[in-house]
């Protein structure tokens, strides 16, 4: 009879082909699996790639910003513009399109944080 998980090695790096070399991203997560005297598996995962509070603020003030710079630019709220882009409303120029493109995922972004 043969236990689940024999032959696993002590340290499966998610993401890696050779669990002995370093992760290529410093942010990806590392998935320890120990074989404890019960024959039952403990996982414990590194979340260290997540953003800390600090960052995660950082992040939306910058997003913030972003988003009053295009509504400083074309004189429409965030709110409503984005209304009008997930309706499949086209930009008047078509030089805008980028912007708001840009626009729409820093939005999108923004809602997520």
């Amino acid at each position: 009879m043969s236990l689940p998980g024999a032959g696993i090695p002590p340290y499966v790096r998610l993401g890696l082909a050779n669990p002995t070399r370093a992760p290529s991203h410093p942010n990806l997560p590392v998935l320890k699996i120990e074989n404890n005297p019960s024959n039952r598996f403990q996982c414990e995962v590194n979340y260290s790639w997540l953003l800390s509070a600090q960052e995660l603020l950082a992040d939306i003030h910058a997003l913030v910003e972003e988003m009053l710079s295009f509504e400083r630019k074309y004189g429409v709220r965030s709110e409503i513009f984005f209304a009008a882009y997930a309706q499949g409303e086209e930009p008047e120029n078509e030089a805008w399109v980028l912007d708001f493109t840009e626009w729409a995922s820093v939005y999108r972004t923004w809602l997520a944080r």
